[in-house]
């Protein structure tokens, strides 16, 4: 707005990338209370988000909210998550990835967890695989 007398709308408009009719909407129509709610509603959501390390999702973010006394909706919080990129980092679920009741033989520790050699030679590992070998 304090650019208009300098230079020419039409020329700032171009240089902007926005529509002549979009900035003289945008002058004779303030910005509604129901935007100024949903700006004030995404800073506390982002606040929200950071405190929790990035974990929440909308759900608990909407309950801490309200906790605060704030009245919002989760599917109102979901979509300001979603206009402004806040997404939640998911944990990935614990998968076990040894399976010690197996029916394989299991071998002896003949080294006992000695692992200091004096010289080469004096100690040799056998790997064992229990997959069919393949012509």
């Amino acid at each position: 707005m304090r650019y208009k007398y300098k230079h020419p709308i039409e020329l700032m408009c171009r240089v902007l990338g926005v529509n002549k009719s979009g900035y003289y909407y945008f002058c004779k129509h303030p910005v509604s209370n129901r935007d100024m709610n949903n700006t004030k509603l995404t800073i506390l959501i982002k606040k929200e988000h950071e405190k929790s390390k990035e974990v929440y999702g909308s759900p608990r973010i909407t309950a801490s909210l309200k906790q605060q006394g704030v009245s919002c909706s989760r599917p109102r919080v979901a979509r300001l998550m979603n206009k402004a990129g806040i997404k939640s980092k998911i944990r990935k679920s614990y998968k076990k990835t040894t399976n010690s009741n197996h029916k394989y033989d299991k071998l002896p520790n003949l080294l006992e967890q000695n692992f200091k050699i004096n010289a080469p030679d004096q100690v040799w590992c056998i790997q064992r695989s229990y997959r069919t070998p393949q012509p």
